[in-house]
């Protein structure tokens, strides 16, 4: 009841990562975010250095559907693999799980990518999806400050959401947080 107290409205949990790892956890937490009223999503922490795209597209949608099946967030794909191939090589593979993600659940995937990995693995992609940026600024940013975009040449891609802190405090919840 913290969390909601304190202002927050969103939990995003991790589901899964790579082709096999499930986050045990994640069932427990979507379902106590819902009951207190916290509107519930998932991620998928992709690993493409691993293996297929459509295979891992199908492993989340497996482990996280039942997230998905009621009012919820649209599914995530969080892409930050520094040991996969730079270039078209993950872009296809991005482009291959989100379009599998999209079939799967029923909605379009977001993409969650930090400014540092974009500009070395994913620079030329032309993505028409939802960004959800990770890009952290020195001091905490005021409400309305304006999110970094990415952009390559003429193309930019601004985020939808903007994630600027890796180490926030959330009250009713112990360690350090995602904003």
């Amino acid at each position: 009841r913290a969390v909601a107290a304190a202002g927050h409205r969103v939990l995003i949990v991790k589901a899964s990562e790579g082709p096999r790892y499930t986050f045990k956890a994640f069932r427990r937490l979507c379902d106590a975010a819902r009951n207190e009223g916290l509107v519930v999503g998932s991620y998928h922490f992709a690993l493409p250095s691993k293996g297929d795209a459509v295979a891992e597209a199908r492993a989340y949608h497996a482990w996280a559907r039942h997230v998905h099946a009621e009012v919820s967030l649209p599914p995530v794909l969080d892409i930050e693999d520094p040991k996969a191939t730079k270039g078209t090589t993950t872009e296809k593979w991005v482009t291959t799980f989100t379009l599998e993600c999209d079939a799967l659940f029923g909605r379009r995937t977001v993409i969650y990518t930090g400014n540092w990995y974009w500009k070395e693995w994913l620079r030329s992609a032309r993505w028409e999806r939802t960004l959800w940026l990770a890009s952290y600024p020195k001091t905490t940013p005021k409400p309305d400050a304006v999110p970094p975009s990415l952009s390559y040449g003429a193309h930019v891609w601004k985020p939808a959401i903007w994630q600027y802190s890796a180490s926030a405090k959330v009250p009713g919840l112990s360690g350090k947080f995602d904003c």
